[in-house]
């Protein structure tokens, strides 16, 4: 991503496991370098759809 206004590129990680992330990243993260939909919260939809599956695959 580029800052045209300030000349400087913009590098953002998160890394989570289990689909979501306890950190606040729209706290540290503005929304616009987010990817679209971006959803790493507890409960969001790939979250929920994995643990289906578990819970399916686990016979629960």
């Amino acid at each position: 991503m580029t800052d045209k206004e300030n000349n400087r590129l913009i590098y953002a990680e998160i890394s989570f496991c289990d689909y979501f992330t306890d950190i606040d990243y729209e706290k540290i993260i503005d929304k616009k370098y987010l990817p679209i939909n971006f959803d790493a919260k507890k409960g969001n939809s790939t979250q929920k759809k994995k643990h289906e599956e578990f819970m399916k695959k686990e016979g629960k």
